[in-house]
């Protein structure tokens, strides 16, 4: 097994820095692009299914593609300006907050938690909002200047392997990403706002309901009823001011079926089904 990796090991690194005789470029590893393109035809010659038009095409966009460079270490590289592209947006987002906070704060109130607090890079949907747009900004200039280069060298034509020679992969597959967590904070938010819209409902009926028994209790000046009412505004005990009703309304000769006696039904008569 050591043997085993230890030579292929031995071979990544020779695919990479050539070997001793050669007088030209290293060939290099393969990237994702041909790796992937090769294993769909393989996966559909083992299923029996005949490969298409499009995936020889593909094959053979990505088998021109490696002869002309792009390998793994080349879609490396591409990493470089999308890394860059991050720092600077959070280095200005920090420094920024940094020197308010700085100038906002009195040097006796000032700590370096605070501080951190205030400029907190990470889990912050500020910043990933900039970084969507920054990515967004690289990816529709990145992609136009490869379009660009790809009617430029196609003798009026359109040079496809000169265009996906330019694209950054690491940019377009970055900008992705931060559209799905941009998506997903959308459809957290819209949530949210409707758990808050309808705890504001249910706010008001309870508290139109606590109203309404004060008002009976001060009628018919009822102790009982005054302290039940006092138990809900007490958050910890609604639940049991609740349940207290049950007895309150068997005692008043409610039809059963309009007495909520638990919990299930108090929620299906906020919520419904």
């Amino acid at each position: 097994l050591f043997c085993g990796i230890a030579n292929w090991f031995g071979h990544l690194v020779s695919d990479m820095s050539g070997s001793s005789g050669s007088k030209t470029r290293d060939i290099g590893i393969p990237s994702p692009i041909l790796v992937g393109s090769n294993d769909i035809i393989v996966i559909r010659r083992k299923l029996r299914i005949p490969a298409n038009e499009f995936d020889r095409s593909m094959n053979e966009l990505a088998a021109e593609l490696y002869k002309q460079g792009v390998d793994t270490r080349f879609q490396a590289a591409q990493m470089i300006p999308v890394i860059v592209n991050k720092l600077v947006v959070r280095l200005f987002y920090a420094v920024r907050h940094m020197l308010r906070y700085y100038s906002n704060k009195a040097k006796a109130e000032r700590s370096f938690k605070a501080m951190w607090s205030n400029c907190e890079l990470f889990n912050n949907p500020t910043v990933k909002r900039m970084l969507t747009i920054a990515h967004g900004s690289f990816c529709l200039i990145d992609p136009s200047d490869a379009a660009i280069r790809g009617f430029a060298t196609g003798a009026g034509s359109f040079n496809v392997v000169e265009f996906c020679m330019r694209i950054n992969y690491a940019g377009v597959g970055r900008f992705t990403i931060s559209l799905y967590g941009e998506a997903k904070r959308g459809i957290h938010l819209k949530k949210v706002q409707s758990d808050v819209a309808f705890a504001k409902c249910e706010w008001i009926i309870v508290k139109d309901y606590v109203e309404a028994l004060n008002q009976l209790a001060e009628i018919y000046g009822d102790k009982s009823l005054a302290q039940f009412v006092n138990n809900m505004t007490m958050c910890e005990l609604h639940l049991k001011a609740f349940q207290e009703t049950s007895l309150m309304s068997e005692k008043a000769n409610v039809p059963t079926e309009k007495i909520l006696k638990n919990k299930a039904d108090i929620d299906h008569y906020f919520i419904g089904d």
